[in-house]
């Protein structure tokens, strides 16, 4: 099956449109379904109705904002054709101010209305500290390991991210979507350290619509980036890096037996991509060298190194292995 890593950028207009709006409709009836229950929450606690409803709406507008822009790109480079390279960058922008008026709200209701929980001091202390160090640790593995560019959904603007393997350190190594699971944590905060109905409740909506937000824009559009679900096993986590070409050469600058790596892939005709591990940006750079040290600490990576398309990784260059390897692509099973 062709990867659908291409389908975006080969489909029909009528296919864009429809691949646009895949997900929406449901995201919409999910946010009504939230609000509706949101209603209920402030009729049976001490949260005021209008402040479950600014968060309902704040939350609507960061997600609306984040799909349009995300689907706009990736299904006709709408964005990018506009804007040039400046789209993303306005993009990110608009997405933090947006993120941090969703944060602004849950601060206000839990201000505004604090000490009105009534849960236990240890309980509410305990969640606390375990919600806050999750969702700091997952915000530090962003920094760290994962990169912002990529959190803010770097590869439905550039290809080239979308040859980056996935990031399996961290809270990453626990779940894929660690920044849902975890980071948004970051909502329930305000609540627990003011003691307040009204900035729990405000956190919990947000916390639910984000991964609303997941569900119906990006885990779609995953599926149409990647071919699969972010949920893969160890060997398509691999097969990431070769989807986009079938074969993802990485190299060095400093590699003495890189070209005659390259002249061999040449030589059998085989389509691939070429990879400059060190001139890559260091937070692409390091997620490369994860994957060339297959994970292990203190494993120097080898070059060259061959991703192939089955997952498979040709560490070091060994021409007779991978002439036989190579001369296998292509052939029927």
């Amino acid at each position: 099956m062709q990867s659908s890593l291409q389908s975006p950028a080969g489909s029909t207009d009528g296919g864009h449109r429809s691949q646009a709006w895949k997900g929406q409709a449901a995201h919409a009836a999910g946010l009504l379904l939230l609000a509706a229950a949101s209603e209920a929450a402030a009729a049976a606690t001490a949260a005021p109705a209008a402040i479950l409803r600014i968060a309902i709406a704040s939350a609507a507008l960061h997600q609306a904002v984040v799909a349009l822009f995300w689907r706009s790109e990736l299904f006709g480079g709408h964005i990018s054709a506009q804007l040039g390279p400046r789209g993303f960058g306005a993009f990110g922008a608009l997405f933090f101010i947006l993120f941090a008026l969703r944060v602004g709200v849950v601060l206000w209701a839990s201000a505004a209305i604090p000490a009105t929980l009534e849960a236990p001091s240890v309980l509410r202390y305990g969640t606390l500290a375990v919600a806050g160090a999750l969702s700091l640790w997952t915000v530090v593995s962003v920094f760290t390991c994962f990169g912002v560019k990529r959190a803010l959904g770097a590869d439905h603007f550039f290809p080239e991210y979308r040859s980056m393997p996935l990031v399996r350190r961290g809270p990453f190594r626990i779940t894929p979507n660690a920044m849902y699971t975890f980071g948004t944590l970051l909502f329930l905060l305000p609540g627990l350290l003011f003691d307040s109905t009204a900035g729990l409740a405000a956190g919990v909506i947000h916390y639910c619509a984000v991964w609303l937000h997941y569900l119906f824009t990006e885990r779609p559009d995953f599926a149409a980036i990647y071919g699969h679900s972010p949920r893969e096993s160890a060997a398509a986590y691999r097969a990431v890096g070769s989807a986009q070409g079938g074969v993802v050469l990485y190299t060095h600058s400093q590699c003495v037996r890189c070209p005659a790596a390259a002249e061999l892939l040449e030589q059998l005709s085989v389509p691939h991509r070429r990879v400059m591990v060190d001139r890559l940006p260091p937070e692409e750079r390091r997620s490369a060298k994860h994957l060339l040290t297959e994970g292990i600490a203190k494993q120097a990576p080898r070059y060259p190194s061959l991703l192939l398309p089955d997952g498979s990784l040709l560490r070091g260059f060994d021409e007779a292995e991978w002439r036989a390897r190579l001369t296998q692509i292509g052939k029927p099973n």
